[in-house]
């Protein structure tokens, strides 16, 4: 991997790039498309999660690579923008949007019908009906459904019957259930496919409760679970957003074959001897007996959800912590220029960042902006 590293250093130095940049290699990025595209359960309609891919550029690769036009969507403002961007993109809502924020969407996006609105609870079943009485405006809701993971969600098949028969004048399509529990249990507690069949399980419950033409999404699945999912299973809709350019969060035995594809690329600015400041004497002493490293690297910024992976051995310093200005790594050899990180997410980097540079495995091609923070 450090020839690797070693490229991409290489590249953002021959483009003229010195300062913190987030770099996405494209040539891996298509090789995960087609890998998902192969990989994923067949029955299944795809859509992409527009937090973890928050730029035109990400989501259009998806969308290309995966034969899809629909996303799952968690922020009203993002929701606007990839409408705006992608007009015939079906929506289907993450979580449920406060109701004055759906009235808001409602009056001023006139695309706001290829949402599907998500419902949790019988208290926003009845603001949401309110909402769609009062403007006289058609909804279409999905019910998230509590299948495991204890996040909210209507908990019981009964409760779910409650909803239904309280709707109108609201458009039921069907379910959410979302399972990311099931690869994060303890193993003594099931972790794996015994909570993954439960959780399918469970799901079947709430779909067998749906009316005839209520069914039209049943969604599940995330990153963590969707190479996973059974042909045949309950669910016909499932959605994956991270594991096209795979953080580190995602490193899961199953997504094994999936290639990381993004990197932060930060210049180092400073190296110093590594010690506990104000006490320099004490610091050589613990330097000579090797109690710690030698030296520190300080970054033009810092603080990122990512942890370094080259060059090799950088380490927080036990007496710098994270900062966002000049961020400090401790390393024992050589003389760092410039550090890799991995991120751990991506929907929560991303729109840090005011570009995001295309790598092709060789050079920079490119660049391209994520959707503004809003």
């Amino acid at each position: 991997m450090s020839c690797y590293f070693e490229a991409i250093a290489r590249a953002m130095k021959e483009a003229g790039i010195f300062r913190p940049a987030l770099v996405l290699d494209t040539a891996r990025m298509n090789r995960n498309l087609a890998t998902l595209r192969k990989g994923l359960p067949k029955g299944y309609a795809v859509r992409l999660a527009d937090k973890s891919l928050p730029a035109p550029y990400l989501l259009q690769a998806g969308f290309n690579g995966l034969d899809t036009q629909a996303v799952m969507s968690f922020h009203l403002p993002i929701t606007r923008a990839v409408l705006g961007r992608f007009p015939n993109t079906q929506v289907l809502m993450g979580k449920p949007m406060p109701v004055a924020e759906a009235a808001r969407f409602l009056k001023q996006e006139p695309r706001a019908g290829q949402l599907t609105w998500l419902v949790d609870s019988l208290s926003t079943l009845a603001e949401y009906r309110a909402l769609a009485e009062q403007r006289g405006q058609a909804m279409r809701i999905a019910f998230e459904v509590d299948i495991g993971l204890g996040r909210g969600g209507l908990p019981a098949p009964e409760d779910l019957a409650s909803a239904l028969r309280a709707c109108d004048p609201l458009k039921p399509v069907g379910l959410m259930g979302y399972e990311a529990h099931v690869n994060a249990l303890p193993g003594l507690l099931g972790r794996g496919e015994k909570a993954a069949r439960a959780a399918r399980e469970r799901l079947a419950q709430f779909k067998r409760i749906l009316p005839e033409g209520a069914a039209e999404i049943i969604n599940t699945g995330g990153s963590t679970t969707v190479l996973e999912l059974p042909e045949g299973g309950p669910a016909n809709d499932l959605t994956v957003g991270s594991l096209i350019v795979k953080p580190s969060d995602f490193d899961q035995p199953k997504n094994a074959q999936i290639e990381p594809a993004l990197w932060i690329v930060s210049p180092v600015l400073k190296r110093h001897p590594h010690g506990l400041p104000g006490h320099p004497r004490l610091s050589e002493v613990l330097r000579r007996c090797g109690v710690i490293a030698p030296k520190i690297a300080f970054l033009y910024g810092g603080k990122w959800m990512a942890a370094p992976v080259w060059p090799e051995g950088l380490k927080q310093s036990p007496f710098f912590g994270p900062s966002s200005n000049q961020q400090g790594f401790t390393y024992r050899a050589g003389t760092p220029e410039t550090v890799v990180l991995r991120p751990t997410q991506s929907e929560a980097v991303i729109q840090h960042f005011p570009e995001l540079w295309l790598f092709d495995g060789v050079r920079i091609t490119g660049s391209e902006q994520p959707f503004p923070i809003l």
